[in-house]
């Protein structure tokens, strides 16, 4: 927030390299700059738009209160997307991903051996009921060769 004061009164002493957004070598021709000149956008439509009701040529369009000017700042702070907190954002997708990966891998691993232990199973299934299925005719033949006798 300080840079944009910064960006509305000029460099301090500790800045001159940084560009003014009203230029003048003395109090006349900063005011005629001040109420001549707008300064230039700084690429924030937000920002733009507070420094240009800040700005105003017609007093009207100016702010009338500073509480206005601190509370549209406050919104601002909010508004206006943090580096950190788009890297945070960035780093936090990043081992999302790489989390839902690692899940990805093992429940594809889990579903192989699952398959494979159900094909094991129908394969051991079917030999036991071919097992039983044959001790199930023997018995009917004993039962069939003990009537008949």
């Amino acid at each position: 927030m300080l840079d944009l004061f910064r960006r509305a009164i000029g460099p301090s002493e500790d800045q001159d390299d940084r560009a003014s957004a009203f230029t003048g070598d003395n109090a006349d021709t900063l005011a005629a700059s001040l109420t001549i000149f707008a300064p230039s956008p700084c690429g924030h439509p937000a920002v733009d738009h507070l420094v240009g009701n800040c700005t105003a040529k017609d007093p009207n369009v100016r702010y009338q209160r500073m509480q206005k000017v601190v509370l549209e700042l406050k919104l601002l702070s909010f508004a206006v997307p943090r580096p950190e907190t788009v890297a945070h954002r960035q780093s936090v997708t990043a081992a999302l991903r790489a989390e839902t990966q690692q899940l990805e891998a093992r429940l594809a691993a889990l579903q192989q051996a699952h398959g494979t232990a159900l094909i094991e199973m129908q394969r051991a299934s079917s030999d036991v009921i071919s097992e039983l299925c044959a001790r199930l005719s023997s018995v009917e033949s004993e039962l069939a060769a003990a009537s008949h006798a």
